[in-house]
């Protein structure tokens, strides 16, 4: 992303001039193009302007902003407290507290993967 031909005040006909000028390729509409957005705004402050599909650059960032989900809070996903749960529990009735096994197995285990895809990966 070259943010170096646009400037604070600038305003562009569409979405597509301004990616010609951050030199990206522009998405097609649905959640692709939302997910680039929200690149952008990492770099710069942009709003439509009313009535048009005119954009005005509001501000340019020095430093990209910090990437907003959650994979910045620590990797916390929702399944990771029963999965932490059922690790224990076949760890704790192994022997030695040790499981030697394939990638396979805990996907079966921990439900991760259904009968088609353990049929298909059985090797």
């Amino acid at each position: 992303m070259n943010l170096e031909n646009i400037s604070e005040g600038l305003v562009v006909d569409n979405y597509k001039k301004l990616c010609e000028l951050l030199e990206i390729e522009p998405k097609q509409g649905g959640e692709s193009q939302q997910s680039q957005k929200k690149e952008i705004k990492r770099h710069i402050d942009f709003r439509r302007l009313e009535g048009s599909h005119r954009i005005a650059i509001t501000r340019i960032y020095s430093n990209p902003l910090p990437i907003a989900d959650n994979r910045n809070k620590g990797g916390k996903s929702k399944y990771l407290p029963h999965v932490e749960k059922i690790i224990i529990y076949l760890l704790s009735s192994a022997t030695n507290h040790e499981i030697v096994t394939t990638t396979k197995y805990y996907f079966q285990m921990l439900g991760m993967a259904n009968q088609a895809y353990l049929e298909l990966n059985d090797s």
